[in-house]
């Protein structure tokens, strides 16, 4: 009879406690386990039956998957549903993760307390390099207490002394009510993201009157080898009249604090620190998780600073993404005390306002599966304003476009529908009122026979830089004072080309033949040469140093057009020789290919119709001119296998191509004298290669070859030369450099409307002209240990003589999820009068905080959104 009384009493508890599992974490898991009662484990010292009372003494644990729940003492009742959990209750959760990583990565994984770990093999990748199979397995608590007592039927239960971690905080309270939503109400709390904070050891905590905590789904997160967030609870919660506590003693008072979910972290900074650009300075960027659902997610970051030689100064990025679109927006204002210390003082922007600002907002939507909207809108005080406080943005895209797209796939051609307003008034910009463009890329339309085409029509306004004075206003005036005026036209153009490849015995002709067809509602009588339309754009730069003389086109030349015939034929093949036993796991090489492919491609266009000197110009299509000449190439691959054996690719390990231009036009370029072997044109080289993630190397180059062939010495011949790379040399620590050399000289353009053509410094039907410069970058990223990791920077002018910038900055994780940050640097620029240099020096330090330690700590990675900086650049 015991034995009945006893099995009986097992399999009751099991319901319950199932039950009451299943509660506290949500509905949906207690339906799930009225489905699957017989995956529960159950066990306790001793089981008893008191009345309607089933009972469980000592190290009562239940275990349904991977969620645990422990207490001294269970005891439920069968009729009114109430369970009273007694003695050192704790709810938890088993985390797990299979990894194949490193020897090294090993010891990484063995200093985290939190997790243990299982060495359950070995593998061996396909290059050779052997790697541990290693279960990580990590049990966590999301919350625990001395007493816990509920309906069952409904999920209301109180709890006694409280202790919960909240996406890495962690909250403690004398008590607490579980609603039947899944929300707790958290009295008299006490919270703080410090480890060692129910220890008695906090850094820094906060005391609340009212906690409301809220579920948002109990997602466990990802364990990798290189970060582990301890807690799986994806609870946001509000706090309420909250004093923050350093130490034992009150330093400040908030009345609201908020803790998103942890997937999208908040995150706090605090910088501080001395520049002879803005004085002494304090700044504090804080980002949120607004909202966050499958449907829906909103994260803003908010941006303040004071800067004694500047201001006051704030702003904002937020983003909102959905399901079909994605906004970004962005806005910073501050008004300068000293708006006029940096740009030079012959700009013609001088002075500038004080009150500054730059304001983005971009917006993605994908309308249906074929139609797409992308717009943005921007608006800035000045040119320098980003050069001033995000100098890494200017440096990208001084003057941002205004704009608004619409796109539509059809199956064999798209549609796009562009509207594109002048806003801001710093460059010139060819506004869209709007262009309507249908692309059709290559494809086969008959038997072996190609097509490619693409038409635009639209009505475009050239507007120029609006300048604060004009040329005529400066003694003497510059040029002959006279500045650029606009103009504007229709235009529709039009290009439709037909391929018939054919194969010959291993080697490729390919023959092609095109027409292009350009017109305008209206042109000028006075004729513009390229030289003139160069000098033209010359006094677009905001210094007043062009003396160039400035040719108008004017608006008496009525509709115009032209007729852009092309011929032209491409002949390549290709050679291959692969290696497969070739294997290395330095370089991750798992077989050699070896690919040569040699090209040679010919073009012929010829303009009729109106000359492009009376066209105006609004792009490269408006000053297309004769062309004839051959292209001779090579393309050369060095490819491995990278992957599985059975999802193996190819992987280019390293590529390097080459073209040569011969001219059949003799006409002298500009700058050549007169005499200079101009039938050779451009030799480009283009050389990448990417053994691993962790080293790459690229070179380009362009030699002059009307030089080369003269007889001119080879540093001479040299236009440009670009190389760079990055070297990941040791666990924390990289290198990567990049140099850039150009020669006053000019590289002849070379242009095709029907052939893609791989070349240095490509896309403009210009002529290409380089003035002398030598320019040095180098970053390098260091790591002392897990917690302490630094860059330094070093930035040369050779050309000039001077360092524009070097730079370092230490990061240190401290105790309590909190990061210090050290940064010093040292500026040179040219004075404002254009005449020598003076030197910028700036120290800051920052302290972030972060509610989930990390202990993988990078100068290259950001806890903000992808496209926001945190704070204004100060150097």
């Amino acid at each position: 009879m015991f034995f009945y009384k006893k099995v009986y009493t097992s399999f009751c508890l099991l319901v319950w406690l199932t039950f009451f599992l299943f509660s506290f974490y949500s509905n949906a898991f207690l339906i799930d386990s009225l489905n699957a009662i017989q995956g529960v484990t159950a066990k306790a010292d001793s089981f008893d039956v008191i009345g309607d009372n089933m009972v469980a003494y000592g190290n009562v644990f239940i275990r349904k998957g991977d969620m645990i729940i422990y207490a001294d003492k269970a005891v439920y009742n069968n009729t009114n549903k109430i369970a009273d959990l007694s003695g050192n209750v704790r709810f938890t959760r088993i985390v797990k993760s299979r990894q194949e990583i490193e020897y090294w990565d090993l010891r990484r994984l063995e200093k985290d307390p939190n997790v243990k770990l299982k060495v359950v093999g070995t593998v061996m990748d396909p290059t050779g390099r052997q790697k541990l199979v290693v279960d990580v397995i990590a049990e966590v608590v999301s919350w625990r207490g001395d007493k816990a007592i509920g309906d069952m039927g409904t999920g209301v239960f109180q709890t006694g002394s409280f202790e919960g971690n909240f996406g890495g905080w962690t909250v403690v309270a004398d008590g607490a009510t579980r609603k039947a939503d899944g929300s707790l109400v958290i009295p008299d709390a006490e919270i703080s993201p410090c480890p060692d904070f129910v220890e008695g050891h906090s850094v820094y905590s906060f005391k609340s009157s009212l906690v409301d905590a809220y579920p948002s789904g109990d997602t466990p997160s990802n364990l990798t080898h290189t970060q582990y967030a301890p807690n799986v609870d994806t609870y946001h919660f509000w706090a309420y009249n909250n004093i923050i506590y350093v130490g034992d003693v009150p330093v400040f008072w908030l009345p609201v604090m908020y803790k998103p979910p942890k997937r999208d972290l908040g995150f706090w900074n605090f910088n501080a620190g001395v520049s002879s650009n803005y004085g002494f300075f304090i700044q504090n960027t804080n980002s949120w998780a607004l909202y966050d659902s499958p449907d829906l997610k909103v994260n803003t970051t908010n941006m303040l600073g004071y800067y004694t030689k500047r201001g006051f100064g704030f702003g904002n990025y937020t983003d909102i993404s959905t399901a079909a679109s994605k906004t970004e927006s962005f806005i910073y204002m501050i008004n300068d005390m000293d708006p006029n210390y940096s740009p030079p003082i012959d700009s013609r922007y001088y002075p500038l306002n004080s009150f500054r600002y730059d304001f983005d907002i971009k917006n993605m939507t994908h309308i249906t599966d074929r139609l797409d909207f992308r717009g943005r809108f921007n608006a800035l005080s000045d040119l320098y304003f980003l050069n001033d406080y995000y100098q890494n943005w200017f440096f990208t895209d001084p003057e941002p476009p205004t704009y608004a797209n619409l796109s539509y796939q059809f199956d064999r051609l798209s549609a796009d529908l562009t509207f594109r307003p002048k806003i801001n008034s710093f460059a010139p910009t060819v506004q869209e009122f709007p262009t309507l463009k249908l692309t059709t890329p290559r494809q086969e339309i008959w038997k072996n026979i190609y097509y490619q085409g693409q038409t635009s029509i639209g009505y475009y306004d050239m507007q120029w830089a609006s300048f604060n004075r004009s040329r005529a206003s400066y003694v003497p005036p510059l040029g002959n004072g006279v500045d650029v005026t606009g103009y504007s036209s229709g235009r529709l153009d039009t290009v439709h080309f037909a391929y018939y490849p054919l194969n010959l015995e291993g080697f490729n002709l390919i023959p092609r033949a095109g027409l292009r067809l350009t017109g305008y509602t209206n042109s000028s009588s006075i004729p513009i040469s390229d030289d003139q339309l160069m000098d033209n754009l010359s006094t677009q730069a905001p210094e007043a140093n062009s003396g160039a003389t400035v040719v108008n086109y004017n608006n008496s030349g009525g509709a115009a057009g032209r007729i852009i015939p092309e011929f032209g034929l491409t002949l390549n093949t290709k050679f291959s020789r692969s290696w497969d036993n070739a294997k290395n796991a330095f370089w991750n090489m798992n077989g050699i290919r070896h690919v040569f492919q040699p090209y040679v491609d010919y073009t012929y266009l010829q303009p009729f119709g109106t000359d492009r000197k009376y066209l105006y110009y609004f792009d490269d299509i408006d000053r297309i001119d004769t062309q004839n000449f051959m292209r001779f190439g090579l393309d050369n691959r060095l490819q491995t296998r990278r992957g599985g054996w059975k999802s193996s690719q190819s992987y280019n390990w390293a590529s390097m191509t080459n073209y040569l231009d011969v001219l059949f036009n003799t006409d002298s370029r500009i700058g050549e004298p007169p005499g200079t072997f101009n039938n050779i044109g451009d030799f480009g080289n283009i050389i990448n290669i990417t053994p691993n993630e962790k080293l790459n190397f690229n070179l380009t180059t362009i030699i002059d070859g009307s030089r080369l062939f003269s007889g001119t010495d080879i540093a001479n011949c040299l236009s440009t030369v670009n190389v760079g790379g990055t070297w990941e040399f040791a666990d924390g620590w990289s290198i990567n450099p990049n140099w850039v050399y150009t020669r006053n000289n000019s590289t002849n353009p070379t242009f095709s409307m029907g052939s893609m053509m791989e070349q240095v410094e490509s896309g403009t039907y210009f002529q290409r002209s380089f003035a002398d410069s030598s320019y040095l970058n180098t970053n390098l990223n260091f790591k002392i240990n897990d917690r302490t990791s630094g860059v330094i920077t070093v930035s040369r002018d050779f050309y000039n003589g001077y360092w524009p910038n070097v730079g370092l900055t230490l990061i240190r994780q401290l105790p309590c999820n909190i990061q210090l940050t050290v940064n010093t640097s040292l500026s040179q620029n040219v004075n404002t009068n254009g005449v020598g240099t003076y030197t910028n020096a700036s120290v800051s330090v920052a302290v972030q905080f972060t509610p989930a330690p990390v202990y993988e700590i990078s100068p290259r990675e950001s806890l903000l959104p992808e496209d926001a900086l945190d704070e204004p650049f100060i150097y």
